[in-house]
């Protein structure tokens, strides 16, 4: 995966106790539903969900994609993608 906009997971809006991470997400598939099945599988794979939410993003076009979960999911999926062996739990706000 290559170029990302990480930030830190922020709380969501209607869901307590659940928060999104938007991600600059790069991706194989060369078609839309490929790179939804793609993504809905990494999302899937964190135990978070996933919904592209600019379909060409600021870096290179890869879509954002804005990832729901728990803090701890979004702060390990944030930490495998961008290549850090980053411990969730020792991580401050």
């Amino acid at each position: 995966m290559a170029d990302q906009t990480l930030t830190t997971p922020v709380p969501h809006p209607t869901e307590p106790d659940t928060f999104t991470l938007d991600l600059d997400f790069a991706h194989e598939s060369s078609s839309h539903a490929g790179r939804d099945r793609e993504v809905s599988e990494y999302a899937a794979s964190y135990g978070v969900r996933a919904e592209v939410i600019d379909p060409s993003g600021p870096g290179g076009g890869w879509p954002v994609v804005r990832f729901t979960g728990t803090d701890r999911a979004l702060r390990i999926l944030a930490a495998d993608y961008d290549g850090e062996a980053t411990d969730p739990e020792s991580e401050t706000n």
